[in-house]
């Protein structure tokens, strides 16, 4: 439906102001604390890296204590990427830490209009984007926990959902759609990717069942298709991640604080209104929220009883065509996934978490809030549609979506603006080695002490136990590093790095068998004279097919959108030609 310009500036406004409510305190100076506040580091060790010509960047040179650690290996790097660019570019960091916050709700708010107005129509998409926005739980990822990649993951998936409609309607890019939103969400979180993919898929297959089109096993096929040459995009990043996660320290993720069997929820905290700054913690009193939101609920009961009285009019009509309603039918898609994401976060779940042992990994069954802010907004949104006149539809859509910004403006600030938040959110060589590493040892080589009982290296290299001035290195790289030395007996070189999978030694351009020693340390014995020693971090066989893998996938993409404009350019031109 074409809307003339006041139509389109009232939808944009309407738009600005639920963008607005959700990022409001951003626009204060300095930053504020959250549980995770290594972003800022995270952000400047990829930018070193990549800087330095390490691509796809994997190693971080200066965590681990210092001996660095294979960060970007295992935690997704999409928003460090983003962030690194602004960062190269000259925006402060303070800056491009609040853009990646803002700029995460902008488009999960254009994401959520979008599918709400391809799911039924207009009001459906402005009530749908206000409802995912403004959920609570993303005011919890963003402004308690810090989980930004998390909610980078959360502001893909309707994108993905977008997608899906998109093929299965048979429209022209929607294969497009998924092969970028799925990358975004793998590359942004992998484990909101564990939740979300499965989710997806039966929301896409369950929409053509309802919809019923036509060469609907075609679609279904373009849809499939789609979905695995998104993962082929994140191939690089994925499957070493699981490869290889045993060479770290990684399975300390899954027990212990993050035992996924301490954090299931109750059904009251659904209902619950009180906020909190604290953690997760075992039973029902949590230091932080899991309320749905005010606007959430009232929407839902709405959604509820018109679904009943719309049930209740048309009763003595035909059956088949009442359970047959494609409205209907939508409506207890969406409504069935939300549950199925919520059920997945109450004890009652157990079983299913004992027997899918990849789930442990998410630690928190509280995530599952993450999808099921998605499609519970789908479902307050799609209701809209149910009302007969436009005037109707405008003003329910306008009246829940003020409940939910009034309800939920609040949620969406920190406990407390700090004026010099250089001590969290520090870029400081120094400062990342000797407190942050601190913070972050997940992914620590798995042969390295604990981060609390090393100190950071006083030098990059010995020589015989003689320290080297880094001045004297001649390449001297977060990634790769050579030195030349003279020696009268041979000698052994260590080199302060964590040895993991992918570290090679070289003597004069020759590759060596390296060594290891303590306390995990790559190290190479050199026989006497004068030689060129080096190490670099490079691929391993794993690395290797992944990367071709993706690099394949991307000339795959790029070759079918090549192949597309190049029939679309005709038909265009055969259209202008019949019009003249």
């Amino acid at each position: 439906m074409k809307h003339n310009w006041r139509t389109r500036l009232a939808i944009c406004i309407w738009l600005g102001l639920i963008w607005l409510a959700s990022s409001w305190s951003l626009f204060r100076p300095g930053f504020f604390r959250v549980h995770d506040f290594v972003h800022a580091a995270r952000v400047a060790e990829l930018t070193r890296a990549a800087s330095e010509g390490h691509w796809p960047v994997r190693w971080s040179a200066n965590f681990g204590t210092g001996y660095g650690m294979p960060l970007f290996e295992f935690y997704a790097p999409l928003p460090f990427y983003v962030g690194g660019l602004l960062w190269w570019s000259g925006v402060p960091m303070t800056i491009v830490l609040k853009l990646l916050w803002a700029g995460c709700s902008f488009m999960t708010m254009v994401g959520g209009y979008y599918l709400g107005k391809k799911w039924r129509d207009e009001p459906t998409g402005l009530l749908t984007a206000a409802a995912v926005t403004l959920a609570p739980y993303r005011a919890v990822n963003l402004f308690v926990r810090g989980a930004l990649s998390e909610a980078w993951g959360i502001m893909a998936l309707p994108w993905l959902l977008l997608g899906t409609i998109k093929v299965a309607r048979g429209e022209k890019y929607g294969w497009l759609m998924i092969v970028l939103s799925l990358a975004t969400l793998c590359l942004s979180h992998n484990l909101m990717t564990i939740l979300c993919v499965p989710l997806s898929v039966v929301f896409g297959v369950g929409v053509l069942i309802i919809e019923r089109p036509s060469a609907w096993w075609q679609r279904l096929l373009k849809m499939g298709a789609s979905y695995v040459l998104g993962l082929a995009l994140t191939v690089f990043y994925l499957v070493p991640a699981y490869f290889e996660k045993d060479f770290t320290k990684v399975s300390q993720i899954v027990g212990g604080y993050f035992d996924y069997s301490l954090h299931f929820l109750y059904l009251r905290q659904f209902i619950k209104p009180g906020w909190g700054y604290g953690g997760s913690s075992w039973g029902p009193d949590d230091g932080l929220s899991f309320f749905l939101g005010w606007g959430q609920w009232l929407g839902l009961l709405l959604s509820i009883i018109l679904a009943v009285r719309w049930w209740e009019v048309r009763a003595k009509s035909n059956w088949r065509k009442i359970v047959l309603n494609q409205d209907l039918l939508k409506y207890g898609l969406v409504m069935l996934l939300t549950g199925m994401s919520i059920f997945m976060t109450l004890g009652r779940s157990m079983p299913i978490w004992q027997t899918m042992q990849p789930l442990q990994y998410v630690q928190f069954p509280w995530r599952w809030l993450g999808p099921a802010c998605v499609f519970l907004a789908l479902a307050v949104g799609s209701v809209a549609g149910w009302l007969k006149t436009t005037r109707q539809r405008w003003s329910y859509a306008l009246i829940v979506s003020l409940v939910i910004g009034v309800g939920n403006v609040g949620y969406f600030q920190p406990e407390a603006v700090l004026r010099d938040p250089s001590g969290l959110y520090s870029v400081d060589i120094n400062h990342i080695q000797s407190q942050l590493s601190q913070v972050l040892n997940d992914y620590v080589p798995s042969q390295m002490p604990g981060v609390l009982d090393i100190l950071p290296p006083t030098q990059v290299v010995t020589v015989a136990g003689q320290p080297v001035q880094p001045d004297a290195l001649a390449v001297n790289r977060g990634h790769e590093k050579l030195l030349k030395v003279s020696l009268i007996d041979p000698a052994e070189v260590v080199w302060s790095i964590a040895d993991f999978p992918g570290w090679r030694v070289s003597v004069d351009g020759q590759w060596v068998a390296k060594q290891q020693v303590p306390p995990g340390l790559v190290a190479v014995t050199v026989p006497a004279g004068e030689h060129l020693v080096g190490v670099q971090f490079g691929p391993t066989p794993i690395r290797q097919v992944s990367d071709t893998v993706s690099g394949l996938a991307v000339l795959i993409v790029i070759g079918i959108l090549v192949a597309q404009t190049q029939v679309s350019v005709p038909v265009a031109t055969q259209k202008v030609r019949k019009h003249d």
